[in-house]
């Protein structure tokens, strides 16, 4: 486990070595409950962990998994290489995105 100067060694929340960056993924526009769990991510991450980076926020996943995964396509071919972990708010987004990272073979021997 790597952390920054700043965490806890111990801290079970981190899972990757710091700095890194991370794909936010969102849910849908007007979405309360999704919108209050993206809001807890970031938030957390800017107070708590400032060294990780989110390489974007604006990306929406769409309502169904086959909207998501499309998204997730897009995403995962302009940030491959540059992300070291993704948030998905919910189970739409979190399938769509795993079968786009299937697809692109970055779940090799990981799940």
């Amino acid at each position: 486990m790597l952390v920054d100067q700043t965490a806890k060694v111990n801290d079970p929340r981190i899972f990757f070595p710091i700095p890194c960056c991370f794909v936010d993924e969102r849910y849908a526009v007007g979405s309360e409950s999704t919108e209050q769990r993206e809001k807890g991510f970031t938030d957390t991450l800017s107070k708590e962990f400032p060294r990780i980076t989110l390489l974007t926020e604006s990306e929406y996943a769409g309502t169904t998994s086959d909207q998501a995964q499309q998204t997730s396509q897009s995403l995962v071919t302009r940030y491959r290489g540059q992300f070291d972990g993704v948030f998905c708010p919910n189970e739409t987004s979190t399938v769509g995105m795993m079968r786009a990272l299937e697809e692109a073979g970055l779940l090799a021997g990981r799940h």
